[in-house]
């Protein structure tokens, strides 16, 4: 059986299984070298190879998240306010009970996956601003990571609502 997909099917597939995908792989990496990142556990060649892994994990990472939010916001997100007949937001419009899926989930999800793409890139920029430092300045290090897991927090909310929302009312 072929299923039949539109511009906008593939478009929605695109953002959410291959670049979230992509997004959880550069997290899955940058999880792999953060345990270990300390001055203490690594050889001098060691702790370079690990900053350089860190720095290319973070770098995709903020680069994967802004291509997500900028094809989220302006190709995707576009679909779901038109005001036609059959579109996903007359079809929550009509249905008063889904009011907060307009009202909240819809705003929310813009937001905060604007905040992980920001905080993606604050967590990279600072992996090439502090470089070797990073190994032994605690707070710098303390608050690239913090960077880092409001980045994945944000991403993942975004996600979950991204999906439930397509679940909801799926573009087509």
């Amino acid at each position: 059986m072929i299923v039949d997909f539109t511009s906008r099917a593939w478009w929605t597939t695109f953002h959410g299984v291959v670049l979230g995908t992509g997004f959880i792989l550069t997290l899955a990496l940058v999880l792999m070298v953060l345990p270990g990142l300390r001055e203490d556990y690594l050889t001098p060649e060691g702790a370079r190879r690990r900053l350089l892994w860190l720095r290319r994990g973070l770098i995709t990472m903020a680069i994967v998240a802004w291509l997500a939010v900028i094809v989220g916001t302006w190709v995707i997100d576009p679909w779901y306010h038109l005001h036609q007949p059959g579109s996903p937001l007359e079809l929550l419009l009509a249905r008063p009970h889904l009011t907060f899926w307009t009202d909240q989930v819809m705003e929310w999800k813009e937001r905060i996956s604007w905040t992980a793409a920001l905080l993606a890139t604050a967590a990279a920029y600072m992996t090439v601003y502090y470089g070797d430092e990073l190994l032994w300045n605690h707070r710098a290090r303390s608050l690239m990571v913090t960077m880092f897991g409001g980045a994945f927090g944000a991403a993942v909310a975004a996600g979950i609502m991204g999906m439930l929302l397509t679940k909801v009312v799926p573009v087509t």
